[in-house]
């Protein structure tokens, strides 16, 4: 990533406002008037802040009704991490994250040993810890929207894999592409495992998808991808709003997992034919 192209990211955290904004943000999605009433500034004034936010691709709009909410968008924040980190701190980032998370899954299977295989919390327990997250991305790919389309649907086993998986070592992955289709992993013992349903598919334009993700806990949730012309390239938006019994640092995680596979595998396949996936 070229330093031109990160100025505009360190331009906008330089200023401790857009900074305050940015954490707010990270909390959760806010309209533009919640954030105008956290601050002694004019609304026109925040408005200013959060347009140098959106052109430095830190935060990202969407409309719903008469209300503009902002999300925060983390993919520059990643790319500023990456080039000032090497392949090795990453490799060994990445599996101190994957033992925190499965020593964490193991203390939760040890609590509740002989409760039977399939115990789960009593539903009142369940109820209690129930969140709603918006994860909300966005990108600017250098391929078509037909290029990148068909890296989402029918190339998809080229890019996505382990450890976003249920095997260590998927054969493939496949989308099938209509509305009811299945979003799912194939394992090298024939068997498979459901991600998620195509429930909107619109060629060069609109991916929707719905399901449980493989999220480790009784999760459900919308996934949206809305690719639009960019120049000679493509702006790859991505909306994931999921609810269940599940807290900031699983939403952080699958944020992280998200531009992980767009920002990099995705890119990796689409730009320069590089295979990052189950499919060989």
């Amino acid at each position: 990533m070229s330093a031109a192209v990160l100025d505009p990211v360190f331009k906008a955290l330089a200023d401790p406002t857009r900074r305050q904004i940015l954490d707010l943000l990270r909390e959760a999605p806010r309209t533009t008037g919640d954030l105008a009433d956290q601050f002694v500034m004019s609304r026109f004034g925040v408005m200013k802040h959060l347009e140098i936010l959106v052109e430095a691709g830190l935060v990202v709009a969407r409309k719903s009704g008469r209300e503009r909410w902002n999300h925060l968008n983390a993919v520059p924040l990643q790319q500023i991490a990456e080039r000032w980190m090497g392949p090795y701190e990453a490799f060994w980032s990445s599996g101190l994250l994957r033992l925190a998370r499965h020593v964490e899954s193991s203390q939760f299977d040890s609590r509740h040993q002989g409760q039977g295989e399939h115990h789960m919390p009593q539903a009142p327990a369940i109820l209690d810890t129930l969140n709603s997250y918006v994860v909300a991305q966005e990108i600017v790919l250098n391929a078509t929207p037909d290029k990148v389309f068909t890296g989402l649907t029918a190339d998809i086993g080229y890019w996505w894999g382990a450890p976003h998986a249920y095997s260590p070592e998927p054969s493939d992955i496949v989308l099938e592409p209509f509305a009811g289709g299945r979003f799912m992993e194939v394992m090298p013992d024939g068997g498979s495992a459901l991600f998620c349903q195509v429930t909107r598919f619109q060629p060069s334009t609109v991916l929707e998808l719905r399901g449980h993700m493989a999220m480790s806990a009784p999760c459900n949730g919308v996934i949206r991808f809305e690719l639009e012309p960019e120049g000679e390239g493509t702006r790859l938006k991505l909306t994931h709003a999921f609810t269940g019994p599940i807290g900031e640092e699983m939403r952080d995680g699958y944020g992280m997992g998200w531009n992980l596979l767009l920002d990099t595998k995705l890119r990796a396949w689409v730009e320069h034919g590089e295979k990052m996936g189950a499919r060989k």
